[in-house]
């Protein structure tokens, strides 16, 4: 039965005009029952502020204190009486008007329906940053950088789990849902509560807000170890972008066949010499590995410097590379069937030269496999089930006038097909009136368009087998190595716009 306002009884003068509920002792009193607490406070006399500070003055030998208003700086104080009402069994404040209380404890339970999305927010985050690194590998992989095979490996056991993440979700989901259909499903028909049960319903509100945390906590704990797993991942991909932003900078003097994989790239070491059978030029360059040869790079000229190649080493011409502990200094000595190259530098280079040189003789192993990278291109996840289920619990447990607020929306649209996404240009406001400038930065972003359309083109002939792999990946490289040119060019206008 519901009790009205008005026939709610003072728990103190047995009379049916109780306004209030303590949420201290759960009492239920009216406004003539309530104690009046009386004291003293100060106000300024010019603008009623509160606000008020001591300040001290010194005249002389004596130091007085003087209390002024921070907001007008005024000197005139006064003193007023404040009267604050408490409830009248435990003297304190914390009580709320009952009706208004009802409406709160409404909107609370509502809130905890609406809990029953944590699995959806917390799932397609995790299924849009699982797409994220999965383009950003297939990107990596259609421009020839095939080192790091466990990258597959690690996203595609995240892409085949996901199946059991949703199952577990969904048992988390219906769990919950049974708590709130055993505390809520009566509660919410009523359009009025109780408020000789407001102990109760509050105890029923605990419990929910228990049991909405543990739901969060395990949908958080069944997706740490991914996060973990995409962590893992981000170490190999920064160092692979770095190999493809390095190849892409030498492309020119570098001048790779159709047919030659870029492997590693090794900057900023020294040449210091070879034998006299070899007569190769020294200097500080950038090595260069791929699955056939060894190439090191430079700048030659005193004023302007030009890129140039200082020698290439054929891969079936290296013997061994080991590291020379010299008196003066460390060398690295890289032998070759026509003699050997000499190396110089910290002994963290020349530990990893080493290194790159047994990995460039046994490339095929360090290399990911053709099947793998077409069955990570084949993943796809799907959410639409779980948002079924929640939509339709949803509007199961509401009243219908609440099923339009809690309907579950998509957060991202899903992709049909792998596109390529280039690097998103933030849009800089306030650009500059020059109109050369502005010429520049449209002339630009009309070859960045062109470039895209290019490659997509590329894309649908190579799928559908008009052109063959080697002239695909020759074409991909040169276009994708123009669109980042474009792309750093556009950020430097933007930036002095």
């Amino acid at each position: 039965m519901e009790v009205q306002a008005e026939r709610i009884l003072c728990a103190f003068c047995k009379k049916p005009m109780a306004l209030y509920f303590c949420l201290e002792c759960k009492s239920l009193f009216c406004e003539n029952c309530a104690h009046i607490e009386v004291r003293d406070y100060n106000f300024c006399g010019e603008c009623h502020s509160t606000d008020l500070r001591e300040l001290k003055e010194r005249k002389g030998d004596q130091e007085t204190i003087k209390v002024v208003c921070l907001d007008c700086r005024s000197a005139q104080i006064k003193t007023g009486k404040k009267k604050t009402q408490l409830c009248p069994a435990c003297e304190k404040k914390s009580f709320k008007n009952i009706s208004k209380y009802q409406h709160y404890l409404h909107m609370q339970y509502y809130e905890f329906c609406k809990q029953l999305l944590i699995a959806l927010d917390l799932l397609y985050p995790f299924v849009k940053k699982m797409d994220w690194y999965r383009d950003r590998v297939l990107t990596l992989r259609d421009q020839g950088y095939f080192i790091y095979p466990l990258l597959e490996s690690k996203l595609l056991e995240a892409y085949l789990s996901f199946d059991t993440i949703k199952q577990k979700a969904l048992e988390r989901e219906s769990h919950y849902l049974s708590n709130l259909r055993q505390y809520v499903l009566e509660f919410l028909k009523k359009k009025q509560i109780n408020p000789y049960k407001f102990k109760e319903y509050m105890e029923k509100l605990e419990t929910i807000e228990l049991e909405s945390s543990l739901y969060r906590r395990s949908i958080n704990k069944l997706l740490e170890r991914y996060t973990e797993l995409f962590a893992e991942l981000e170490g190999p991909l920064n160092i692979l972008d770095f190999y493809r932003e390095r190849f892409e900078n030498w492309k020119e003097v570098l001048n790779l066949s159709m047919k030659e994989v870029p492997l590693c790239n090794l900057p900023e070491i020294d040449c210091t010499g070879s034998s006299s059978s070899l007569s190769l030029k020294t200097g500080r360059g950038h090595l260069f590995f791929t699955n056939k040869r060894i190439i090191f790079v430079g700048k030659k000229g005193l004023v302007s410097k030009s890129a140039t190649k200082f020698f290439e080493l054929p891969i079936s011409k290296i013997v061994d590379c080991k590291v020379d502990k010299g008196i003066l200094s460390r060398k690295a000595l890289l032998k070759t069937m026509n003699g050997t190259v000499k190396f110089s530098g910290d002994k963290k280079i020349l530990t990893t030269l080493v290194k790159y040189i047994d990995f460039m003789k046994d490339w095929k192993n360090h290399c990911v496999r053709e099947n793998h990278i077409e069955d990570l291109r084949r993943c796809e996840v799907s959410l639409a089930d779980i948002k079924r289920k929640v939509d339709r619990d949803i509007q199961g447990l509401l009243p219908s006038k609440y099923h339009q607020l809690f309907t579950v929306r998509p957060r991202f649209r899903a992709r049909s097909k792998r596109v390529i996404r280039p690097r998103i240009i933030p849009r800089i406001r306030n650009q500059s009136n020059n109109p050369a400038l502005l010429k520049k930065i449209d002339a630009l972003k009309r070859e960045k368009y062109a470039l895209l359309r290019t490659i997509e083109a590329l894309e649908a002939k190579f799928r559908s087998g008009g052109i063959p792999k080697e002239f695909y990946l020759q074409k991909y490289r040169t276009l994708t190595g123009e669109l980042y040119q474009v792309d750093t060019k556009l950020d430097e206008l933007n930036g002095t716009a």
